[in-house]
């Protein structure tokens, strides 16, 4: 291999123009790809990698009564759920874990810090430990703060930061929207990506939820939630206090531990809504529904569609490169015909041959892929500029671009095997009475 590796350098050497013209059509090629490659899988990545096979969304038709037999709203039930169902789900305490949550603006201060406009989460205490929020210090709330309606807070790292300088600020007191609560745990960096959890307020966000207090504390104090909010049809983008029994505003998510957990689980809320039917409360046949995380971002088609397209186009544009490589590879390499005859016939085996030019496609692959990595930058930067929600994103992964970069190779190498395999089948004596 290292012989052959000398070799496929002094070839690449020896046809500079055609070398150069190979390694930037395969340039812009890979950089296209990585580039819309890069941004897809970011865009894509699984938010809960180590527990989204077990947390689930819950979803309960608890609409009205179609108008007519020919009404056209869709089958699949509402994402959100009322205050009054939601409390219901959780007092069953059916799940290992659950929680209710709804995103809401804040104005923060402690002393003379002050934060306004800062988004945060009115949830239930199980949140913490289903979404694996960790702490720096002190911890969530408990159920009993819950039932006691208690005005404590969860406030995150930079926020910290800002109020209290970064130290131990558990047990401190801080004005929210007015009312005073106390600090129960300061958590760590946390902003995962997409914000699966409510896709109803955004779907990325550069900073993430900073506040943390209990839902119904904050719903009796008439905190206003942010977020689609439907009341019997009629849709607001936000409202101090809506109907809990007619406004569907809060996601509910549950982790269940095994597949029989969650039959079990769907078969409860099947049984639910027949008694609400019944109860006259549901209008409805009964209608359920659980998702894990990663089916619940594919039904929602939370990566874009100009996302999507434009990883077509760029594995199109790539397809082209790879073709023209390899049509500028045959040539250069069927242009040294009767070196090759030479070489068969001083003894140089086929498979030698073959290692050897599979060797300089290799190389000229790799020197691609390399001269790749400024398009890329490039793409991404553009990217950046663009007015979209995702923009912020469009950064290089190291250990992704490694793998796009090995990848980028291997493809090239294969692409190269075609004109290597030409290459080797030259006849000797041919050749050689040619000279």
């Amino acid at each position: 291999m290292p012989y052959s590796l000398q070799l496929a350098w002094l070839g690449i050497r020896r046809n500079p123009a055609i070398a150069g013209l190979i390694v930037l059509t395969l340039a812009l090629g890979v950089g296209a790809t990585m580039t819309a490659l890069a941004l897809f899988l970011l865009l894509s990545s699984d938010p809960l990698p180590d527990r989204s096979g077990q947390v689930y969304a819950v979803q309960i038709d608890s609409r009205e009564a179609p108008a007519s037999t020919e009404d056209s709203t869709s089958p699949e039930p509402p994402d959100l759920i009322g205050m009054s169902d939601g409390l219901r789900l959780l007092d069953a305490r059916r799940a290992r874990r659950q929680a209710l949550m709804v995103n809401a603006l804040f104005s923060i201060r402690s002393g003379q810090a002050s934060k306004d406009g800062e988004i945060g989460l009115m949830a239930t205490a199980d949140l913490f430990p289903m979404f694996g929020v960790r702490f720096l210090y002190g911890g969530p709330w408990t159920m009993a703060d819950e039932q006691a309606r208690a005005r404590v807070a969860v406030i995150s790292a930079e926020l910290n930061q800002t109020l209290f300088d970064g130290r131990n600020s558990v047990g401190e007191t801080v004005e929210v929207n007015g009312e005073t609560f106390h600090v129960a745990g300061i958590s760590a960096r946390w902003n995962p990506r997409p914000h699966f959890f409510l896709l109803s307020s955004f779907v990325y966000g550069d900073e993430g939820e900073q506040i943390f207090v209990p839902v119904q504390t904050a719903n009796e104090l008439g905190f206003s939630p942010v977020g689609q909010i439907n009341c019997n049809g009629r849709s607001a983008l936000n409202m101090q206090s809506p109907d809990p029994d007619r406004c569907r505003w809060l996601a509910y998510w549950v982790e269940l531990e095994s597949a029989a957990a969650v039959q079990s689980y769907r078969d409860y809320l099947l049984a639910d809504s027949r008694e609400q039917q019944a109860l006259g409360r549901f209008e409805r046949a009964p209608n359920v529904k659980l998702s894990t995380v990663n089916e619940w971002l594919e039904a929602h088609k939370v990566v874009p569609d100009d996302v999507r397209l434009g990883v077509w186009i760029a594995f199109s544009l790539f397809a082209v490169c790879l073709a023209n490589a390899a049509g500028l590879l045959s040539a250069k390499f069927l242009r040294r015909s009767s070196e090759i005859g030479i070489r068969r016939a001083l003894g140089a085996t086929r498979r030698s041959v073959f290692v050897q030019y599979l060797a300089e496609a290799g190389l000229l692959g790799l020197f691609g892929s390399i001269c790749a990595l400024p398009l890329v930058a490039l793409g991404l930067w553009v990217i950046r500029q663009q007015p979209v929600a995702y923009a912020f994103m469009a950064e290089i992964d190291p250990w992704l671009f490694l793998e796009l970069l090995v990848l980028a190779v291997l493809v090239t190498a294969v692409v190269g095997g075609l004109p290597a395999w030409r290459a080797c089948r030259v006849a000797p004596a041919i050749q050689v009475k040619s000279l």
